[in-house]
């Protein structure tokens, strides 16, 4: 092309996105060839795509402003380090850009030869032998390019977490393990949260009406949240004990015990923590108030459609046999 890519030349690419976003819950995990078919070489276009990838993952549409609780950085980081995997364009434009600079070296003998003629002027050459080529990259020579290693190699990285497996664990609900990905970054907008932003705004626990309403307090410390565990935790088996923070709660769902699997832990948990904060957002939004026995039913019943509905996995064999020992 012979000048820069406008506004005007990628707009119907943008529309056509727009036009094909599919209704209902947002889908998190693009395939490689979506990935593709997205790659552009004009940062803007590429800029104006990841903007409405970041609109349909936090509002499920891209027609409103995205209310970004993590930013897209850390959502394009690999789980191991603490992201979601998605890609980032910018980065894979990159990677593919680079393979363009592979495929100049690498083209036929007749597409090189048509090179030669179209541009008038013959390649130095200093010798009478083939030149040859290798991709290097992480240290090594590779006969062709590696669009994996490459990638590794120019992406972004951050140190890797040791709570992947607490939150994204086979078998997970996805919505619960998003959430708990969220809360576990501290990004909620929790009302301390709120409060640093703005002053006027009065930190109580919308719960208990303690004061600050923070993470540590509203899923762990709050009089609400400490009934609501202390019922769960003696539905799976265990004599009621509470957690006073965070990292004890991680904890605990790293440990394995003979009284109750670990997958149940994990589930039984990602439930609690996602009903506290529906239960919340009730009391601030829409002023309804529900019992800790209403909200225990609901994250009974919804911890055994899960395992139902997961009946065929390995891991979830005997998890309904374990619920229903202590019920």
């Amino acid at each position: 092309m012979h000048r820069k890519l406008r506004i005007c030349d990628y707009r119907p690419l943008m529309d056509q996105l727009k036009g094909a976003s599919p209704p209902g819950p947002p889908v998190l995990f693009p395939s490689q060839g979506d990935a593709n078919y997205l790659t552009l070489s004009l940062l803007g276009c590429i800029k104006s795509i990841e903007s409405l990838c970041s609109r349909f993952l936090w509002n499920g549409n891209i027609t409103s402003k995205a209310a970004e609780k993590v930013s897209w950085n850390v959502v394009c980081l690999p789980r191991s380090e603490g992201g979601l995997g998605l890609r980032n364009l910018s980065i894979w434009n990159k990677t593919l850009s680079l393979k363009l600079v592979w495929l100049l070296h690498t083209r036929s003998p007749q597409a090189e030869q048509l090179h030669i003629i179209l541009c008038s002027v013959q390649p130095p050459s200093l010798s009478s032998v083939r030149d040859c080529y290798n991709w290097y990259v992480d240290d090594l020579y590779l006969d062709s390019f590696n669009t994996a290693r490459t990638w590794e190699s120019v992406r972004d990285r951050s140190s890797t977490v040791d709570w992947e497996s607490v939150v994204w664990f086979g078998g997970h609900v996805p919505r619960h393990a998003f959430h708990m990905w969220v809360t576990h970054l501290d990004s909620l907008p929790t009302i301390s949260r709120i409060a640093a932003w703005d002053h006027n705004v009065e930190n109580s626990c919308l719960l208990c009406n303690a004061p600050d309403e923070n993470r540590d307090h509203l899923f762990l410390r709050c009089r609400f949240s400490e009934r609501l565990w202390k019922m769960i935790i003696r539905r799976l088996g265990y004599q009621p004990f509470l957690f006073h923070t965070w990292t004890s709660l991680i904890e605990w769902l790293r440990m394995k015990d003979y009284t109750c699997p670990q997958t149940l832990h994990k589930l039984a948990a990602h439930a609690v923590i996602y009903h506290l904060w529906l239960e919340r957002n009730n009391h601030l939004h829409n002023a309804v108030f529900s019992s800790t026995d209403r909200i225990f039913k609901n994250i009974d019943r919804h911890i055994r459609n899960t395992i139902l509905a997961r009946r065929g996995r390995k891991k979830f064999h005997s998890l309904m046999c374990t619920g229903l020992r202590f019920s």
